[in-house]
């Protein structure tokens, strides 16, 4: 009986470096195949992209393009690889923690090929990803206030937008979703830190000739707004659902208001949604899903100490205060937005 070869399923999750990872495997799938790690081109909707398109397909997403690949015809180029191994990537697979039949799928598409599925996920510790996914969420048209925010991810442990995105932060809820479907001893799961590409490169066991010395192509990493830009996205998001702008039009004013040329202030220019009361519950919130991750897989979640949640919460209110004493710059941000969205 032939021995299945492998197929690495990465599903981000969000905010965890994924970006990165995708630009590292695509610039350098070369030297990843001469390694033994295929990296398929089907299903990735740009030059150094994850394979969102497969994602989008299986999640019936407005976004998915058959021109771009099927799940279909990515089975067709894996059987065709002579590689032991191969790699998918995309954190629009984290969507599926709740989805069994989508997860079902994948899995008897890969095994069709001959593959056995080893799912790879990166954590971060909740306080952190509350506050840098909704940052992202903004890009995309969230409305609410930071504080409400807050409140619904740590009373529900996830969070849903535009219907199927849906985001996990209950490490139990997350990986047991892909361990009912996959096995759990298919399940490997990393704690999110920067180099991310080291940890992952340890992960997969694929080691790039010449390492990972830091130096990595522009646009690898996505930055963190400003506070300026921050609240100015989300009245422009409040603006646009008012006025219900057609998403194609919001979208030019969220790039305007992204764009803007903003000099950089420093580490205080990033300090509105660092803590708030909420993030004070939350400590305790995750406690008993993160002991589960460390007892069941071995990551470690540690919390900020409760000093340094009072002291973000100190720097986010001196940091409000400072924004209401910037209201031209933002009106002026958000006027240009109202006059992007309406050029189209």
């Amino acid at each position: 009986m032939t021995k299945p070869k492998t197929l690495y399923l990465h599903i981000g999750t969000h905010k965890t470096g994924t970006t990165a990872i995708q630009v590292l495997l695509t610039t350098r799938s070369a030297t990843f195949a001469q390694s033994g790690l295929f990296v398929p081109r089907t299903g990735r909707i740009g030059e150094v992209s994850g394979h969102h398109n497969i994602a989008w397909e299986l999640n019936a997403d407005a976004r998915y393009r058959p021109e771009l690949g099927t799940l279909a015809e990515l089975c067709e180029e894996l059987k065709a690889s002579p590689h032991p191994a191969a790699i998918i990537s995309s954190e629009d697979f984290e969507y599926f923690y709740c989805d069994p039949q989508a997860l079902k799928v994948l899995k008897a598409a890969f095994e069709g090929c001959g593959y056995q599925v080893e799912v790879l996920m990166f954590l971060r510790e909740q306080s952190e990803m509350i506050g840098s996914l909704y940052q992202e969420l903004l890009k995309h048209g969230l409305a609410m206030h930071y504080h409400a925010f807050s409140c619904a991810v740590i009373t529900r442990g996830e969070f849903a937008m535009h219907g199927k995105w849906r985001y996990c932060l209950s490490c139990e809820r997350l990986v047991a979703g892909f361990a009912a479907v996959f096995g759990e001893a298919h399940v490997h799961c990393r704690r999110y830190e920067r180099p991310v590409q080291t940890t992952f490169l340890d992960l997969v066991g694929c080691f790039l000739v010449g390492g990972t010395d830091g130096t990595h192509p522009a646009g690898w990493e996505n930055k963190a707004l400003p506070d300026i830009k921050v609240y100015a996205l989300r009245r422009y998001n409040a603006w646009a659902a008012r006025k219900a702008v057609t998403e194609s039009r919001a979208f030019l004013g969220r790039r305007a208001i992204i764009d803007a040329e903003f000099p950089d202030e420093g580490p205080g220019a990033h300090a509105l949604i660092t803590g708030s009361l909420p993030g004070l519950c939350g400590a305790l919130r995750w406690r008993g899903t993160n002991r589960w991750l460390l007892r069941k897989k071995g990551v470690r979640l540690d919390p900020p100490s409760p000093r340094e949640l009072v002291h973000n919460m100190v720097r986010g209110m001196y940091a409000r205060l400072a924004l209401a004493g910037r209201r031209r710059i933002v009106n002026g941000l958000i006027d240009s937005a109202r006059t992007a969205s309406c050029l189209r």
